[in-house]
């Protein structure tokens, strides 16, 4: 349990450098999923979860990882595919150096990842809902994209044949040019978001993507998260009902789970990731 409150606290630490360097640079961000359903329904942490999670309009997001350059601590770092080929996700990180939080198969892919928060972009759908099946075919594509080394590292391990054929496929695709696609259909993403901005989508869950009103995110509110306030969508009630439904009652407890204590993860606060790199 200490270890489970030490891991929490960190990640705070984490989310308070993001607070600071948002607020310096007029850059707007939302308390998300649990992070946002524990800050309403606990002022905190949910008492079992050990995750960190914010989202931003990919316009602030793309800016917040610009100013980090140079606004970032000296202690932390940024996680994102043109700081690092190797990570593997579409959406951003922030962490802390000289930490380890992994799962224990892709603890030698040498991509960032020590104990982090997650920032997770929103895109605001088009506003002919027509196009919606379009535009998220194009976001599958984004997401491909991003998974070059995923796929590179999972090959060997991939049980079909098709799947295996695929990522091969991708495995060979120059590493450049991954990027360059992947930067021409971000592009094309955000131009041919809506205008109105009436629904605003979050593709982080891997299925089909999380459409929220876009009233929802028209302004912030602050709430306190552990003692400390943290900016959340003053909409925060219709997101939580939308995302959890009935978000005031807790789970059952069989159903109340966490990253750290599975057995397939590496958590170390004062191991460095890039030590357990493939050399």
């Amino acid at each position: 349990m200490e270890t489970f409150r030490e891991l929490q606290l960190t990640q705070l630490q984490i989310l308070k450098e993001l607070d600071r360097i948002c607020k310096k640079n007029d850059i707007t961000y939302y308390l998300a999923w649990g992070s946002l359903l524990g800050a309403v329904r606990h002022q905190g942490f949910i008492p079992w979860d050990d995750d960190v999670d914010v989202c931003m309009s990919i316009e602030d997001m793309l800016r917040f990882e610009e100013v980090c350059q140079q606004d970032l601590g000296e202690e932390f770092y940024y996680l994102s595919r043109s700081q690092n080929k190797y990570n593997y996700i579409f959406w951003h990180r922030i962490g802390l150096k000289g930490t380890t939080c992994n799962e224990r198969d892709f603890l030698d892919l040498p991509a960032d990842n020590g104990i982090c928060i997650d920032i997770f972009p929103l895109f605001a759908l088009p506003d002919d809902q027509a196009q919606w099946p379009a535009y998220n075919q194009l976001m599958k594509r984004y997401q491909l994209l991003s998974e070059k080394y995923l796929h590179v590292h999972t090959l060997k391990r991939e049980p079909s044949l098709v799947g295996k054929c695929k990522k091969m496929a991708h495995a060979l695709l120059p590493d450049q040019l991954n990027l360059r696609c992947s930067q021409k259909i971000l592009s094309e993403l955000i131009a041919r978001q809506g205008k109105a901005r009436a629904y605003l989508a979050d593709y982080s869950d891997g299925q089909s993507p999380t459409v929220l009103s876009g009233e929802i995110f028209r302004d912030t509110v602050e709430l306190p998260f552990e003692g400390v306030p943290f900016l959340a969508p003053i909409g925060y009630d219709e997101y939580l009902k939308t995302v959890y439904g009935d978000y005031m009652s807790p789970p059952p407890l069989t159903e109340r789970a966490n990253h750290c204590e599975r057995a397939d993860v590496v958590l170390d606060f004062h191991k460095p990731y890039r030590e357990f790199w493939a050399k």
